[in-house]
Formats: structure tokens, sequence, C-alpha cells
């Protein structure tokens, strides 16, 4: 029995082989074709070239994982969407960084200075609020908002951070100032009360 699946088992491994030599034969050309290219393609969205050689690079290892990569029809458009996709992941993941109420953005508790309860009470009550107004900010604006005040980094760099133009770095801290204003103007001013 053994002398008729050695055979099998030879020829096995010979397709093994012939398909393992057509696949690496076909990525060599697939890398050697379309890599600067994606690389350039990449760059461009994400303006960072050790980001972009990372990106590139699991862009090939997506390809290398398919089970017949040497079959794929347009492989020049699938390595461009997989590029496309995984630039999106990286910019959602970046742009995770949400505050919620949890976090403490540079609020000194009031245990320990002299404050009376009714001002800590009242401190806590408009560190709330602006939690509050702030996430009601769309993600883009709050994004901006909290880079720049909270991380102190200037309108150029968070208009790389974010991919976007310094006009528009300006226009969402805009935007976030006038609706954190008007939500945290004191009830009184807001009827029309006060002075």
């Amino acid at each position: 029995m053994r002398s008729d699946a050695t055979p099998v088992i030879k020829q096995e491994k010979r397709l093994v082989r012939k398909q393992n030599a057509g696949r690496g034969a076909f990525m060599s050309r697939v890398v050697e074709e379309y890599q600067k290219g994606l690389h350039r393609f990449i760059y461009a969205k994400v303006k960072c070239q050790d980001v972009a050689a990372e990106i590139t690079q699991e862009t090939f290892l997506r390809i290398m994982r398919l089970d017949r990569p040497e079959e794929l029809e347009y492989p020049q458009a699938y390595l461009y969407r997989v590029a496309h996709n995984l630039v999106i992941d990286k910019q959602r993941r970046d742009n995770l960084k949400v505050i919620d109420g949890s976090v403490d953005l540079d609020v000194e508790a009031c245990e320990g200075t002299e404050a009376s309860p009714e001002e800590c009470l009242d401190y806590k009550q408009t560190h709330e609020d602006f939690l509050r107004a702030f996430e009601e900010l769309p993600l883009r604006p709050r994004q901006v908002f909290y880079l720049r005040r909270y991380e102190n980094l200037k309108v150029s760099q968070i208009a790389e951070k974010l991919g976007i133009s310094t006009r528009m770095v300006h226009k969402h801290m805009t935007n976030s100032l006038a609706h954190l204003e008007l939500k945290l103007k004191p009830k009184d001013q807001m009827r029309g009360g006060g002075q």
C-alpha cells in the first residue's frame, strides 16, 4: 500500500513546489511593478515616510495571505484598495482619542484648596457642563480643540496630524469655541437676564 501512496505524495509535493514557485514569481513581479507607485499613493495620504513604508509592507503581506494571489484578475486594483483601507484604518485609530467624562482635563480637584463647598459644587457642575458641551461637538472640531488646548500642538501640526488645511483647523477651532461659549453661558444670560 505504501508503494501506491508514495508516487501520489511525490506528485503533490511537486505541485505544491510548482505552485509556490508560481506564487513567488508572481509576488516578485507584483512588488517590482507596483511598490514605488503604491508607496507614493500611501505617502500622499499619510504624509509620513515611515507610516507609508509600514502600510506598503502590510499591503503586500495581505496579498500574500490570499490562497491564490496569482489568480487575481486585477492585482493593482486589489493592492490600491487594500492600501486605501489600511490608511483609513490607521487614521481611524489615530483619531480615536475622544474624551469622555472619566478623563480629567487639567482640572484640579477642589480638595485641599480653600474653596467653599458651594464653590466646589459650582466648579464641578461647570466642569460637567463643559464635558457635556464638548461631547456634543462633531468629531473633527472636538479633535482640533483637544489637540490645540490640551496637547498644545501648533495649528500646522494639527493640520498635518489630521490631514486637513490650516484654514480648516482655524474654522473648527472657531466653531468649537463658539459652541462651548454658547453652552457654558450662565443661564440668566441665556434667558436675556443679567446686566
